[in-house]
């Protein structure tokens, strides 16, 4: 597992997230990315 920020987006009692498909699954994940080591 590594190392992620992320961020909630929350407007109008509605939370923003990202559709994401891989492999014939579709999953959600908030927005964000990896960290790389040394980076803050």
């Amino acid at each position: 597992m590594r190392n992620r920020g992320s961020v909630v987006i929350i407007e109008n009692k509605k939370v923003g997230l990202i559709k994401r498909i891989r492999d014939g699954s579709v999953y959600y994940v908030f927005p964000g990315g990896g960290i790389e080591n040394g980076k803050s």
